[in-house]
């Protein structure tokens, strides 16, 4: 019979957890329905939290997905699939574009200045405004 359990979306560090408190949620239903897929769905839960602990699927919030079918014995059935178990385990969190560097204006006297994130102080000229009254009376 068919068996499942999920880990929602946790910080890596947990998730050995989580992993562990969602099997042990869903062992009743899967020990009253499959008892050959408990021993399936235990070894796809060391499998998961392994693969988090390894950090090769991230190292930030991580979440995943068990499932599996387990015949009597593990042996094929007339009328049921084969044995099968899938394990999903993936990257929760969202890429972020890194920020430029921030920069100031000053525009009291015609000229910019800024500094930069590293400190370093910088200035650049800046003409009058090309738009309105000031670019009518330049011509």
């Amino acid at each position: 019979m068919s068996w499942s359990f999920s880990v929602p979306a946790v910080p890596a560090a947990e998730f050995s957890e989580r992993a562990r408190e969602a099997y042990y949620a869903s062992l009743p239903s899967i020990r009253r329905g499959n008892p050959d897929g408990a021993d399936q769905a235990e070894s796809a839960l060391r499998h998961a939290v392994s693969l988090v602990a390894d950090g090769v699927v991230g190292r930030g919030t991580v979440s995943a997905d068990c499932s599996g079918h387990g015949n009597a014995g593990h042996e094929p059935a007339k009328g049921c699939v084969n044995d099968q178990i899938t394990i999903t385990v993936r990257c929760a969190d969202q890429y972020v574009e890194p920020k430029a560097e921030a920069e100031t204006v000053d525009t009291d006297g015609g000229a910019a200045s800024g500094v930069t994130s590293s400190g370093a102080a910088e200035a650049t000229p800046v003409g009058p405004a090309r738009s309105g009254a000031a670019s009518k009376r330049r011509r």
